[in-house]
């Protein structure tokens, strides 16, 4: 039980805890491992940067922590917020982890990294394990400083092809992912392979790549390999990802591999960032980029509102698409996308909607048991269909939000001005063409004309006004 009254300080001097088969269990408020690991001088394959370099056995357990400080990683081992690697055919379960550590790395091959855990080992082995990972986040920045062929991610670097069964679940990144040539990057895992089920799983951290840089980028998962069974249910991307070429807001891009996707949504934004790099052109889809190989799966219930920008002066083969760039075996129903956030759907047929049809009701063929919506008035700037056990919370005011003379709102049809109040209502006159909507009964008497010349839209909202209006004659 980890229960100090101070946080534990780990500085470069710490040797990661090797093979933990045990349980470790962190009491709330006393539950804080504080970092200040710098291994960038180093060039040894152990030397690894996190708190335990491997975790195994059966029945382990690591359970509510909170991880502080800053790594900076050698140029041959993993750095991690927490764990190295789990090994394969084990029986471990890592939870309730926030890991706030910034991570700088420094690898010059291929390395795995991330804010929680390194790699999920899952090689192939004579028992095969359960490996589940739930409620845990990612705040912490992910950066390198080499360009190399590191995989790295929010949540997980990398994860094997073996037999064991994984199961993540309740996890986000927060944190901002970046990475230089060659890199694997996402969200929440950079390439994922094996048997695995992501629940209730988001990226809310953006994702980049400088301009110039040839990288592999994925808004929650990047690359999946060949024979990997992946399930993605109620899941979403909301992070904006900077890339070059062949970029998927959810998966990047898989090859042979069984992928289900259901309950899922990009809002996400995709910036291409230049024309071309290494002979590939920009090419990017909101859903995911897809494959060209033999890949069998299925999408339901799905939608995209994030716009994917091409650069100017993109010709020839280059494209945008809102849901799916390639594929060829998809079984597919209910997808949605908002229109004018792309070219078109892409290899999967879809129905394009307006941002108004989006927030109004929810799409044909969603279940209310699973979608909602949230409210402004409860501080939420994301209106479109929400999951119910997965709601993104966007406390980010669009441009130009007046709270000065209204409740809130811009005046746009997407986010009116908010009339709460008498004052509010007066207000109307000095924007009359812009769109309002009333919040709240206005019990105070009006007893001038609100607006003499009016060209905008005003929703009453089922609000009523205490008129008391008195003319000349």
């Amino acid at each position: 039980k980890l229960e100090a009254e101070e946080p534990i300080y780990l500085d470069s001097s710490y040797v990661p805890i090797t093979n933990f088969q045990g349980k470790l269990i962190g009491v709330d408020g006393k539950n804080e491992i504080k970092l200040a690991i710098d291994k960038s001088s180093s060039s040894s394959t152990t030397d690894h940067a996190t708190v335990f370099a491997s975790v195994g056995g059966t029945g382990t357990l690591i359970d509510n922590l909170v991880i502080t400080g800053e790594i900076k990683g050698g140029t041959a081992a993993m750095s991690s917020g927490l764990i190295g690697y789990i090994a394969s055919g084990c029986t471990v379960t890592v939870r309730n982890i926030v890991n706030e550590a910034n991570i700088t790395l420094n690898h010059t091959g291929t390395s795995y990294s991330a804010g929680i855990i390194g790699r999920i080992e899952n090689k192939t082995a004579g028992t095969n394990g359960t490996i589940e990972i739930q409620n845990c986040i990612n705040k912490g920045n992910i950066t390198t400083t080499k360009n190399a062929l590191s995989q790295h991610a929010g949540l997980i670097g990398n994860i094997g092809s073996g037999g064991d069964t994984i199961k993540i679940t309740n996890c986000r990144n927060t944190g901002k992912i970046e990475g230089l040539e060659m890199a694997r990057i996402a969200g929440l895992v950079a390439m994922s392979a094996g048997n695995v089920t992501y629940t209730n799983c988001a990226n809310i951290g953006n994702v980049v790549t400088p301009a110039g840089t040839q990288s592999r980028v994925g808004g929650l998962l990047g690359e999946i390999t060949d024979g990997a069974v992946i399930t993605l249910n109620s899941c979403f991307n909301a992070g904006d990802i900077y890339s070059n070429a062949a970029t998927g807001g959810l998966i990047r891009s898989w090859n042979s591999a069984s992928v289900t996707m259901n309950n899922c949504y990009n809002a996400g934004n995709i910036y291409c960032n230049n024309t071309t790099v290494s002979g590939n052109v920009p090419r990017a889809a909101g859903l995911t980029y897809g494959s060209t190989g033999n890949a069998a799966w299925s999408l339901s219930n799905c939608y995209n509102v994030g716009s994917i920008v091409l650069p100017d002066g993109t010709t020839g083969t280059a494209w945008s698409k809102a849901l799916v760039g390639y594929g060829t075996t998809i079984t597919a129903s209910n997808l949605y996308w908002l229109s004018g956030s792309a070219n078109n759907a892409g290899a999967t047929a879809a129905t394009a909607m307006t941002s108004a049809e989006l927030k109004e009701s929810l799409p044909t063929g969603f279940d209310p048991a699973v979608w909602t919506y949230t409210s402004m008035e409860d501080g939420n700037f994301y209106l479109y269909p929400q999951l119910k056990d997965n709601i993104y919370v966007n406390t980010n005011a669009p441009e130009d939000w007046n709270t000065t003379e209204f409740a809130g709102g811009n005046g746009s049809l997407e986010f009116p001005y908010q009339i709460a109040n008498k004052a509010h209502l007066m207000n109307v006159s000095k924007y009359p063409s812009a769109s309002f909507i009333q919040t709240a009964d206005i019990e105070e008497a009006v007893t001038d004309p609100v607006c003499t010349s009016f060209s905008g839209s005003y929703d009453g909202n089922g609000k009523y006004i205490n008129l008391a209006l008195i003319g000349n004659g």
